[in-house]
């Protein structure tokens, strides 16, 4: 059996646990799952990447979905869209009530006035997406690009 009991995970440094506890939001499988496969940094990655929008560094995106498009790193990958659609949710719902939260102020600027119900239409079809990619065994860097793509336009205005 090749589980990793979490009592065998390396601890998270002492600076990463602020951000470990609000991206879990509660969950210890999901805080689990982002010290396991470098979730963090992942993270990272993602901010800077949605941070940039409707400009998108597309080398950067390649070299990522790349890194996130073997079956190896199904674990990365699931946690990649999990962010994912959790910081566009909470954008989404923190631009239309005018209440951005802290942790949430590096997309400030990625939804335009006027256009949350398109960022929620991107969120609809990217969740819909990407069902479909794991039922039927798509292209994963295919779904990646198609993604950020789709958020570049919906932030262009």
């Amino acid at each position: 059996d090749d589980a990793i009991g979490a009592s065998e995970l390396d601890a998270p440094a002492d600076g990463d646990w602020p951000q470990l506890v609000n991206l879990a939001g509660g969950s210890v499988r999901r805080a689990l799952a982002l010290t396991q496969g470098d979730g963090l940094k992942t993270y990272e990655r993602l901010k800077q990447m949605l941070a940039l929008l409707p400009k998108v560094d597309w080398s950067a995106v390649h070299t990522l979905s790349d890194e996130l498009s073997g079956a190896a790193v199904e674990q990365k990958f699931e946690s990649f869209f999990e962010l994912l659609l959790d910081v566009l949710g909470q954008t989404i719902k923190a631009t239309a009530t005018g209440q951005m939260p802290e942790h949430l102020k590096f997309t400030s600027a990625m939804i335009p006035p006027g256009r949350v119900a398109m960022f929620a239409d991107v969120w609809e079809t990217t969740v819909r997406e990407k069902a479909d990619t794991m039922a039927l065994n798509l292209d994963r860097k295919s779904l990646i690009l198609d993604t950020i793509s789709r958020l570049a336009s919906a932030a262009r205005g």
